[in-house]
C-alpha cells in the first residue's frame, strides 16, 4: 500500500482525524503500531500516531510502552535493549489497551 502525504499546517491538524498507535483492532487481529494498523488507518483516510523509541545502540524503534514488559514479556526498557544480530522481539498477538 502506499502511504498518502499530507502536509496540513499546524494551525489546521485539529480538523484531520488520527489513529492512535494505527487502526488496531483485536477482533480483527491487527496489532497496535504494525503496518496493518497503518495500513488499515490510511485506507479510513486517517493520520497516524506513532511512537518511536531509541534502543541502546541508536536504532529507532515504533514502540509505544517505555519497555518490553506489556508487549513480550521481558522486563527490559527498550533504550536499554541492544539486538546485534537485528533479529525480531515476540510481542503479544493483539495487545490489549493499556
Amino acid at each position: 500500500m502506499k502511504f498518502k502525504n499530507v502536509n496540513l499546517p499546524v494551525e489546521q491538524l485539529h480538523t484531520f482525524d488520527f489513529a492512535h498507535r494505527g487502526l488496531h483492532d483485536r477482533e480483527r487481529g491487527i496489532a497496535e503500531n504494525s503496518l496493518d494498523a497503518f495500513e488499515a488507518a490510511c485506507e479510513k483516510g486517517f493520520g497516524i500516531e506513532l511512537d518511536v523509541r531509541l534502543s541502546a545502540d541508536g536504532t529507532a524503534r515504533v514502540f509505544h510502552d517505555a519497555t518490553l514488559k506489556r508487549a513480550a514479556g521481558i522486563k527490559k526498557l527498550i533504550s536499554t535493549h541492544y539486538n546485534p544480530e537485528g533479529e525480531s522481539i515476540v510481542v503479544g498477538e493483539v495487545l490489549a489497551d493499556a
